[in-house]
């Protein structure tokens, strides 16, 4: 049996109390799934570091930190991005390409 899929989520989806902004069950769908364990970002800083993605295989984010390219450097296992929201303007998208992680994005 192989480790588990490591997601991260980023501090936007929750509010100084530690509570969930959207309504829904993405906590409660995750806690169901046996091969992932997720982790929720300590801190919410206006650009995703390379330090808060070390050791996630995703991360679930919203619209407010921006993905550049130094958010990327030295990433040898993030996949994927799973960001809420609509439109790019947050995402460095050639940043993306370059270090092979892809980009799903759902309008909210």
């Amino acid at each position: 049996m192989g480790r588990k899929a490591r997601i991260g989520i980023t501090r936007d989806f929750f509010d100084k109390d530690g509570k969930l902004v959207m309504p829904g069950p993405m906590l409660k769908l995750l806690d169901e799934m046996p091969n992932v364990e997720y982790e929720t970002f300590p801190e919410l800083l206006p650009e995703v570091t390379p330090e808060q993605i070390l050791g996630y295989d995703m991360v679930i984010s919203r619209t407010r930190p921006r993905w550049t390219q130094r958010t990327f450097v030295g990433n040898n296992q993030l996949l994927c991005i799973h960001r809420s929201g609509v439109g790019y303007d947050m995402v460095d998208v050639p940043a993306l390409t370059n270090a092979e992680v892809m980009l799903c994005i759902t309008p909210a």
